[in-house]
């Protein structure tokens, strides 16, 4: 068998992604402002989304038939 002289291409000389472009995105992550930023959007967002599923589930148990529904009539006072 006759293995045939391959060149390797080196990859540390790549461009693709250079490291003062990393060092400066980890640095602006690093920053208080972006850290509390991020942080506030996070929780806000997850709040959103945990609210907006119990808001759901209590219209869903409340126009429910099989479930003890509310009173003919009054379901848009109860639902608020």
């Amino acid at each position: 068998m006759v293995q045939a002289s391959r060149h390797r291409r080196s990859t540390r000389g790549s461009k693709m992604v250079s490291w003062p472009v990393i060092a400066k995105i980890q640095h602006i992550l690093q920053r208080k402002m972006v850290r509390e930023f991020l942080a506030e959007f996070m929780s806000t967002y997850v709040m959103m989304a945990w609210l907006t599923g119990m808001l759901q589930l209590c219209l869903f148990a409340i126009t429910d038939q099989e479930n003890n529904p509310a009173l003919p009539g009054t379901q848009a006072l109860v639902i608020g």
